[in-house]
Order: structure tokens, then C-alpha cells, then sequence
């Protein structure tokens, strides 16, 4: 494959996506980088991530306990506000 300038970079070598799946969010990727950070929280919730769990799930691909929720511990006096 072959990569011209700098609007096609080489794929980093530590990519967790596969090439078909980056084909899936590429189409993103311009609208991504015009955003604020809001609208990139809005457009991750409402576009990004639901094509490539679309997409994932058309695959067959299912998630595997290491995908699963990260759990935090949280201070309970920050919570209250006395």
C-alpha cells in the first residue's frame, strides 16, 4: 500500500484497529478534527461509536472480558457537599 504526503500516514505500528475497521472510521476523521471538545464527545457518542459497534456486531465480534467496564474507586467526600 502506498502513502502519499502527509494526508495518507503509514498506519502507527501500535494500532489497535484493524484496516477494515479504520475504513469504518475514516469517514469521521475530518469532522473529528473541526470539532471542540464537546462537539467531539457528541460525535463519538452519536456517530463514531455506534458504526463501529455496528459494524463489529455485523462481524460477529463480541467483546471479551478484558473489553469489559473499567472500575474506579470513588472518594465519598467529594460526593457530599456539606
Amino acid at each position: 500500500m502506498s502513502y502519499k504526503g502527509n494526508s495518507q500516514k503509514p498506519p502507527r505500528k501500535d494500532c489497535a484497529y484493524s484496516e477494515q475497521e479504520m475504513d469504518q472510521l475514516r469517514p469521521f476523521k475530518a469532522d473529528y478534527e473541526k470539532a471542540s471538545q464537546a462537539e467531539r464527545v457528541i460525535l463519538m457518542k452519536t456517530r463514531i461509536l455506534p458504526t463501529i459497534f455496528n459494524y463489529w456486531t455485523a462481524q460477529g465480534k463480541r467483546p471479551t472480558a478484558q473489553a469489559g467496564p473499567v472500575k474506579a474507586q470513588v472518594n465519598e467526600n467529594a460526593l457530599s457537599r456539606n
